[in-house]
């Protein structure tokens, strides 16, 4: 038998008759009736509870031996512990690791030293450990007969996370001990997550789903049985106070609720004087400007992991490996500049985000022309450490596409980009949640942009491997200001003036821009001139004007339709950006290109899915029953419903008066979009005409169109338009005000517009980031040496540079690159010839204030004479010495 199986029936056994390892063998009755009274009688237990024994719970694998694992006992009880401690010696005591150290150099400069380093070796493979915890069983060779068989693994934890390096942290110090080191800085990755399954993060006392509580679980979780997978889980979010709970640590009160015996509070805990997670994002470089120039100083950078406390540590740190640097001035003929350009580039073209906003026509409502590019952002390297590179580059940034979100569900609207330097690319990802009311929150993110130059990099112990992140910041208004300026109306949000902002909206005219503008006046006039009126002028129109279109219809909740269109309009705003689309016809109703005007790009067209594209919804494509509006040979707005993602994207819908607030109901087949447009039964529907249900068709055919977050509904008034045709649409992102209050002609104006930052939700757009760098060393001139001179000057006994009595320093600072420094004594006599040759274009050089001989000088008045190149310099300074 094993160590552990000997263990457990060492424990108090009431029966004495019962000697394992004795004569008995598989099968024998004597071996029966000795596991029948390990419980006794109807199922009492024989062995000592106070050990943690439960119950037996019968010869699982029918090998006829009471295998240890066949025991249920108290997890954390001493019987429990022995089980544990037997799987991590099956498991030849693989436990939790720290993640490896990271490798890092240190470049020193004028009273700073700039720290570089790279990801941790474990943000590559992962958790050893994780292998072992997420079984849910392990093999088990019998102590008996050699035979193998599946058991419970009591290691098992579906929390433990495999890639858990959360962050990292960077210390300094002044001698080369780890644990005198003071933490400067820590940075954690953003928008990481941990699995929790069974209620141990951030626990409440009423969810113990292990002892049978779940009153105020986020989830019902499953039931935890030793040795059954659990698959149910909610993700929570690592970032500010995160509290675990290990399985054995809740108690169930009479009240329903437990009691949490035992906690952990991560990173924070056992008063460690840790910042809690903070969602930093990692740069990879850190300039300490906290240093004096010419001390040495002692750096570290570590890795830290984030883990489940049931399995142990909840984090768990790497080694602090150390490094030395002394930061100096730098030499004074080290010429090392660098200036970088951003811009915002649209199929190669630099876009001028300075143009002036259009202004806005108080009578008719018309803009001038169309928006600036998107401002909404923040672009550049994290930090540009010059003196690691070589030569004048650039890198990157392009947004590839825009995942749809959800304001009401707090679904991040995701934005995909690739980075680029030279031959090389990575992908990029970087949510943003945008509100539902008030509110502009930003997200950012960095990524490898700038490989460091290799000989360079070497000076200070580093090499190419290493490179400089970029960083990339975005932002997204609330849905008020980016597409549902209805609801911001209604209720009286900022720059909105109540009762006088219904005529909000995007509008088409006859294109293309910015050759042509619109000039249909009052272009959303149909708009309900009230907020909540049931009022709107029957022909629908409140999205400008087209040639050869009788009806634009854009749905908008409060002023076109009901209120609870304000879920579909939090999806459609995380993709609407201020731009000027250009629509190209060409033949038989097929649509040659989208062009983005404003921002020099091709909206893609995409026929799964509605994101920052395009697309037509035909009649014929919505004839598979199981749209909102029940009517599979009519088009309305709501067959959208069928489309991806609000097909399955949260709570988007409640579309019309008649509509239970809620999902936008697609109980159906999906519905794709199409590049053509295919004319069919259409019917609109507002708040006073009908709903999506009911509302009369059409006598006129047509389509509905999809464009970068907006949906319009088009009615022909003969075919479709002819090749050659180019439509445009105008969306901004901001506030309308203009209005009386009275839905009747003439109401309009006088209209005023106001701007809010234009997100960069442009798939195709690139950010460019291009740089110039000198990195050499000039002939040294007398300019140059004019500046050198001694530190400290007087020289009295001692000074701080100065660890001990017989360690003595004078500095001469501000040197070029190379020098030779001869020092005299008044007398004339050469006392000592220093050779100062800083390979990291240090202008600092030590003289021990010794002569020749290796004595220490007298006290009196010295010179120097610096030569560097043709360049020459004669300087004094005093020495206050004591005898040795």
């Amino acid at each position: 038998a094993s160590i552990v199986t000997a263990y457990i029936f060492a424990a108090p056994v009431k029966v004495a008759s019962f000697i394992p390892g004795g004569d008995e063998k598989p099968g024998d009755p004597r071996f029966l009736t000795s596991v029948s009274r390990l419980t006794g009688p109807l199922g009492v237990n024989m062995i000592d509870s106070l050990s943690g024994f439960v119950t037996y719970t019968g010869d699982a694998n029918a090998n006829g031996v009471p295998d240890q694992e066949e025991f249920q006992v108290v997890p954390g009880s001493l019987l429990g512990k022995a089980k544990v401690a037997q799987q991590v010696f099956d498991v030849k005591f693989l436990l939790p690791f720290a993640p490896e150290s990271p490798d890092f150099f240190l470049i020193p400069g004028n009273s700073q030293t700039t720290v570089l380093w790279k990801p941790s070796a474990t943000e590559f493979k992962g958790d050893p450990f994780f292998t072992v915890a997420s079984l849910v069983q392990l093999t088990k060779i019998s102590p008996i007969d050699s035979s193998l068989s599946l058991v419970p693994n009591s290691l098992y934890d579906p929390n433990y996370r495999q890639f858990d390096v959360e962050g990292y942290r960077v210390y300094r110090g002044r001698v080369d001990s780890p644990n005198s080191l003071t933490l400067l800085a820590q940075f954690d990755y953003s928008g990481t997550t941990m699995k929790d399954f069974a209620g141990q993060v951030n626990p409440d006392i009423g969810c113990a789903p292990e002892i049978g509580i779940q009153t105020t679980c986020p989830v019902t979780f499953d039931t935890v049985l030793a040795g059954s997978p659990r698959l149910v889980f909610n993700e929570v979010p690592l970032v500010g106070q995160i509290v675990q709970v290990q399985l054995n640590a809740r108690l169930a009160l009479l009240g329903g609720n437990s009691i949490i015996t035992a906690a952990d509070t991560l990173i924070t805990g056992g008063a460690s004087g840790l910042p809690q997670l903070q969602d930093t994002g990692v740069p990879f470089v850190y300039v300490d400007n906290g240093v004096r120039n010419n001390f040495r100083y002692f750096y570290s950078v570590t890795a830290f992991d984030v883990n489940s406390f049931q399995s142990g540590p909840s984090s768990l740190e790497s080694a602090r490996v150390t490094k030395s640097v002394t930061p100096v001035a730098t030499a004074s003929n080290y010429v090392n500049e660098a200036k970088t350009t951003v811009t915002l580039q649209g199929r190669g073209k630099a876009l001028d985000q300075t143009a002036a906003l259009p202004t806005i026509n108080a009578v008719n409502g018309t803009f001038s022309g169309p928006m600036p590019p998107a401002n909404d952002f923040v672009f550049g390297l994290a930090s540009f450490a010059k003196q690691v590179i070589s030569q004048p580059g650039s890198f990157a940034l392009i947004v590839d596409s825009v995942g749809m979100g959800s304001a009401w569900d707090a679904i991040a609207t995701t934005f995909y980009f690739t980075a680029t330097s030279g031959t090389s690319s990575v992908k990029v990802q970087l949510p943003v949640v945008q509100p539902e009311t008030e509110g502009h929150p930003t997200n950012f993110t960095y990524f490898s942009a700038i490989p460091v130059d290799n000989t360079l990099a070497g000076l200070y112990g580093g090499n190419s491997s290493f490179s400089l992140n970029g960083r990339i910041q975005v932002g997204l208004n609330d849905e008020y200001y980016a597409g549902d300026q209805g609801r911001g109306c209604n209720n009286n949000a900022t720059d909105f003036q109540f009762g006088q902002c219904d005529y909000n909206g995007s509008r088409w005219f006859d294109g293309p821009s910015p050759a042509k503008n619109e000039v249909t006046p009052n272009p959303t006039r149909n708009n309900s001139a009230v907020s909540g009126s049931p009022t709107m002028l029957v022909d629908y129109n409140n999205a400008g004007a087209l040639t050869g279109v009788a009806v634009v219809h854009e749905p908008r909740a409060y002023n076109t339709t009901s209120n609870t269109y304000r879920k579909v309009e939090g999806a459609l705003a995380s993709e609407q950006r201020a731009a000027d689309f250009n629509v190209y016809w060409g033949a038989a109703g097929k649509v040659d290109s989208v062009i983005d005007a404003t921002h020099n790009v091709v909206v893609p067209f995409d026929s799964l899915k509605m994101g920052g594209s395009w697309g037509i919804l035909n009649q014929a494509a919505t004839t598979a029953a199981g749209a909102f509006d029940t009517r599979p040979a009519v088009l309305t707005t709501t067959d959208f419903g069928c489309v991806e993602p609000f097909r399955t994207l949260g709570s988007v819908g409640g579309i019309d008066a008649t509509a239970t607030p809620g999902h936008i109901a697609c109980t159906g087949a999906r519905y794709f979009l199409s590049q053509t447009a295919v004319p069919g039964t259409v019917a609109e529907f507002s708040k006073s005409t009908g709903n999506a249900k009911t509302a009369a068709a059409s006598p006129r055919q047509g389509f509905a169109f999809y464009l970068a977050g907006h949906i319009y509904m088009m009615e022909l008034t003969a075919g479709v338009p002819a090749s050659g045709t180019a439509w445009s649409m105008r969306s901004y992102i901001g506030v309308i005000n203009g209005g009386t209050g009275s839905p009747d002609a003439g109401d309009e104006g006088p209209y005023s517009y106001i701007d809010y930052p234009r997100p960069l939700n442009v798939p195709g757009v690139a950010l460019n980031v291009a740089f110039e760098v000198s990195n050499s060393v000039a002939a040294a001139t007398d300019s140059n040496l004019s500046r050198v001179h001694t530190v400290p000057d007087p020289y009295f006994v001692t000074n701080a540079f100065e660890a001990t009595a017989d360690a003595k320093i004078i500095k001469f600072v501000n040197l070029p690159q190379k020098a030779i420094i001869r020092i005299y004594s008044s007398s004339g006599v050469l006392v000592q010839l220093i050779e100062h040759n800083s390979t990291t274009f240090g202008g600092a050089e030590n003289w021990n204030v010794r002569n020749r001989n290796k004595q220490f000088v007298a006290s009196g008045v010295y010179f120097y004479h610096i030569e560097a190149g043709d360049a020459r310099k004669v300087g004094r300074f005093t020495v206050v010495n004591f005898a040795q």
